[in-house]
């Protein structure tokens, strides 16, 4: 393998030893019809696969009882599923695909498991019944900077596996992210490196051939690649990765308030002399 002395490898090295470690995700959504594809990492050798939350699930319509709403009971489910649509007939819930493929890089196909996935971040861990596969080499994203060389590898536009290269272009933006079930404020690493829709879920590696992100977003007005890509940073994919293995959900830290109208009946039950 050729490299320097830093250990930097050549751009054909780099995506010899990734290409193993990327897979294509293909998810079948019968209950609400369609089917998306995206692109995977393997991150461990036992079958445990990263890919988006966003290739995995889709947003359906349901009905809605316009009187559901109840501040007072059961206040963080209703707050965030129902507040927003309080009033209307109808309503957007979260499915997760009802079939789910993970095709290896020599082509086998194996039926993955959703283990768990996170809308905030856009990450989903899925697991297949395979062992001695190929993880993918973790990098350290907080060490990048602007103008550090970047590949990306993943499976986009239907054109079977695709590499393309650039820069990290920028660090550290805080974007506002469409994501299943509404918004999240999401910090991403900027890249030039091409991305295309089929990259989501897809590797963005350094010159040693280490992931140090997961793409995840494209800024278009088109749809398409218009020289800014964006992905969820390796210090934020190792976090997620460990809460969804053990746990299913990701942990996170919250301060409960119940709020009610401070009402004369709020006074004569609650305020005491």
């Amino acid at each position: 393998t050729s490299s320097s002395s830093d250990g930097e490898m050549t751009i054909n090295d780099v995506i010899k030893k990734v290409k193993p470690s990327v897979v294509l995700v293909s998810s079948t959504f019968t209950s609400a019809g369609g089917a998306s594809t995206g692109t995977g990492i393997v991150f461990s050798a036992d079958g445990y696969i990263v890919t988006n939350a966003h290739v995995i699930t889709t947003e359906v319509e349901t009905s809605m009882n316009s009187n559901q709403f109840d501040p007072f009971s059961n206040f963080f489910d209703n707050f965030y599923n129902n507040y927003n649509n309080y009033g209307s007939s109808s309503q957007t819930e979260v499915v997760k695909a009802d079939k789910v493929t993970v095709t290896l890089d020599d082509e086998t196909e194996y039926d993955a498991t959703i283990v768990g996935y996170d809308a905030n971040t856009d990450l989903a861990v899925l697991k297949i019944d395979a062992t001695g596969l190929t993880p993918a080499e973790i990098g350290d994203s907080t060490t990048l900077e602007m103008g550090d060389k970047a590949i990306t590898l993943g499976y986009p536009l239907g054109l079977g596996l695709s590499a393309s290269n650039g820069i990290i272009s920028g660090l550290n933006k805080e974007m506002s992210v469409e994501v299943a079930g509404g918004t999240a404020t999401m910090t991403l690493l900027q890249t030039d490196a091409a991305v295309n829709p089929g990259n989501s879920g897809g590797a963005l590696v350094n010159t040693h051939g280490e992931l140090v992100g997961i793409n995840t977003l494209i800024k278009s007005q088109t749809g398409s690649y218009v020289g800014y890509s964006f992905a969820v940073p390796e210090s934020i994919v190792r976090k997620v990765v460990v809460d969804l293995k053990e746990y299913g959900v990701v942990q996170r830290a919250m301060l409960g308030i119940l709020f009610r109208p401070a009402d004369q009946d709020f006074i004569d039950t609650e305020v005491k002399e």
